[in-house]
């Protein structure tokens, strides 16, 4: 007797394989798209399960019955993105984008998708493809055109390629979306002002000013940004103009303290003495009155003592590293940066050398606290010490001052093809340095 169609089913769910039945009972074949939902769902599992090798293969079968089933390419691409493949990841999810069921199906499971976009722009990005960055943004911004994320991500993928026109459509779309345009505004100033593009950063910097003034927002790191900006521009009486509006609306005294000594560094840049020792003294005098801690006393004259030495102002360094010292005695970076002014004078040498052991005990592997000690024995006339010392900062840590110093070191013992090697290396660090090229160019005229 033939079976009934509705027992066909309960017999092989049981395992009844005696059962004898007809080559003409009406079976029903999975279709190939049951077939392929049938392995995204094992791929699922395995995936659950932590078998991501297996989750890969199942989603490749069910791709290859599926082809057009940007569900499966997506999910592909999160697997593949998880274990690490991220060049076939980022090919899986291109095909995603290209496939008009990718808008049904983000709108339908955007928990699910949008995230993944999201991994594919983040790795474009850490790989320098800004490009690439800026095209996956504009179509999850056409995909997705309530998003203000997406047109911000495509206007600065933009503005790092040095797009600036083309970033303006994004940045329109952006501020639709985001009234206040704040966002946009300052990336529009950080990019221009990286492209030394500086009216183009100004203008953005104040258009951010106008707006955070009408809204009521506190835009203070705008104002000294900008003020910062005009010095970069080479218009360093504006900023010291804004530096001075700034300092003197300033409530809170440690804040007023960073500012003016952010106008002592600026001066330094500028390589303008007079007025970095002017700037630096009225920033030391609000330290002495501003109620800080001895701690921050003692980094923020540092921080003063590198601006005056940068404009050779050893006298007034001098005193800023003592009065850190003063505040926090013992410390090593204090010690080590008196020491070092004292040698590059080549004056009270031996209080030299005791700093600059001292701060070397106590980070006795610091490339900086090494070649400090071994330009002490140099101005000293410890020669064999001071290469000993000064190549192990320089193997530690390359650097062009100490490899300098090395090539210092070696000429004074004698060794001009090692100097000259060391000043070579010292040039290609910091081409711009000119005690190293001048001392290459002398050392090559003798040859």
């Amino acid at each position: 007797m033939r079976p009934r169609p509705a027992l066909v089913g309960l017999l092989l769910a049981v395992g009844c394989g005696n059962a004898r039945v007809s080559e003409r009972a009406p079976f029903r074949r999975l279709t190939r798209a049951e077939r392929a939902a049938a392995r995204a769902g094992a791929a699922l599992d395995a995936r659950i399960g932590g078998d991501l090798e297996a989750a890969e293969r199942l989603l490749r079968q069910a791709i290859a019955l599926a082809p057009r089933s940007a569900d499966l390419h997506a999910r592909l691409s999160l697997v593949l993105f998880t274990r690490g493949k991220r060049e076939l990841a980022a090919a899986e999810f291109e095909r995603v984008l290209e496939m008009s069921e990718f808008l049904a199906l983000t709108r339908s499971r955007r928990d699910a998708y949008v995230p993944l976009a999201n991994y594919l722009i983040a790795w474009y990005d850490k790989q320098g493809r800004q490009a690439d960055v800026a095209r996956v943004a504009r179509r999850m911004a056409a995909r997705h055109p309530e998003d203000p994320r997406y047109p911000l991500v495509e206007m600065r993928a933009l503005l790092a390629l040095g797009r600036f026109d083309d970033a303006r459509e994004p940045r329109a779309r952006a501020e639709r979306l985001d009234s206040t345009g704040l966002e946009t505004d300052r990336l529009f100033a950080q990019y221009a002002r990286t492209a030394k593009r500086f009216d183009l950063a100004l203008r953005s910097a104040d258009r951010y000013l106008d707006r955070a003034r009408a809204l009521g927002f506190d835009a203070g790191f705008m104002r000294v940004w900008r003020a910062r900006l005009l010095a970069e521009a080479g218009r360093p009486d504006e900023a010291a103009k804004a530096y001075a509006k700034i300092i003197g609306e300033e409530k809170v005294p440690h804040r007023r303290v960073q500012l003016a000594i952010s106008l002592a560094e600026m001066w330094a840049n500028e390589k303008n003495t007079a007025r970095t020792r002017a700037a630096a003294g009225d920033a030391a005098r609000r330290v002495e009155t501003a109620g800080l801690l001895p701690g921050e006393v003692a980094l923020l004259r540092q921080r003063l003592a590198m601006a005056l030495f940068a404009v050779r102002a050893y006298d007034a360094c001098e005193a800023e590293l003592r009065a850190a010292l003063e505040a926090r005695p013992g410390n090593a970076n204090a010690q080590n940066s008196l020491a070092y002014v004292l040698a590059v004078q080549g004056r009270s040498l031996e209080e030299a050398e005791r700093l600059a052991k001292s701060a070397l005990e106590k980070a006795p592997n610091e490339p900086a606290f090494l070649d400090t000690l071994g330009w002490v024995y140099y101005r000293r006339g410890n020669l064999d010490r001071a290469r000993e010392l000064i190549s192990r900062a320089a193997d530690a840590e390359p650097h062009a001052e100490v490899l300098e110093h090395l090539g210092d070191v070696e000429r004074a013992l004698g060794n001009r093809e090692a100097a000259r090697e060391s000043w070579k290396k010292a040039l290609e660090l910091e081409p711009e340095r000119e005690s190293s090229r001048k001392k290459l160019e002398s050392e090559q005229r003798k040859r």
